[in-house]
């Protein structure tokens, strides 16, 4: 955990010269085990800490549970945009084919 602190430490001197600002309000810290969340919160207190897993660049980082809600969030929404693509096409075929395209 030390290791990562001097890296944050670095980071935040050496980002600036560079015009790099880091925001520890958006920045996420995840962790294997519970065990080291405390210390974490000690080391990082501005930076989000979770032991559950964060999207990143759109996919799952983390424990295999967070991937699984993630992935089923995803399908869920498509499924959804699906259906309602279905009610448009039952409506108005020609409407349904230029959402599709978009």
């Amino acid at each position: 955990m030390l290791s990562i602190e001097e890296w944050w430490t670095k980071l935040n001197e050496c980002g600036l010269q560079y015009g790099y600002y880091p925001k520890p309000e958006k920045c996420w810290l995840i962790l294997k085990g519970s065990g080291l969340e405390e210390r974490a919160r000690q080391l990082f207190p501005s930076v989000n800490i979770t032991c559950m897993g964060q999207r990143y660049l759109g996919a799952a980082r983390g424990s295999r549970e967070s991937e699984m809600n993630l992935v089923s969030e995803k399908v869920n929404g498509w499924t959804t945009e699906l259906k309602n693509l279905k009610d448009v096409a039952r409506a108005n075929g020609r409407f349904s084919s230029v959402l599709l395209q978009e």
